[in-house]
């Protein structure tokens, strides 16, 4: 009986374990999206700033 039960948590917490991992790798790739996305928005900026300042 004791080692079925033991049995039964470890399952349940290697799901617990996949499901955070999961979630936390899903949250990562949002976070690096949203800064690639801010990265090429600046550089975009300052490419538009560059041409200003050489046509000025």
């Amino acid at each position: 009986m004791m080692m079925m039960a033991v049995v039964e948590i470890v399952i349940v917490l290697l799901i617990v374990v996949i499901v955070v991992v999961m979630v936390v790798m899903m949250v990562l790739n949002m976070v690096i999206m949203a800064v690639m996305m801010v990265v090429n928005v600046m550089v975009v900026a300052m490419m538009a700033f560059m041409v200003f300042f050489m046509v000025v």
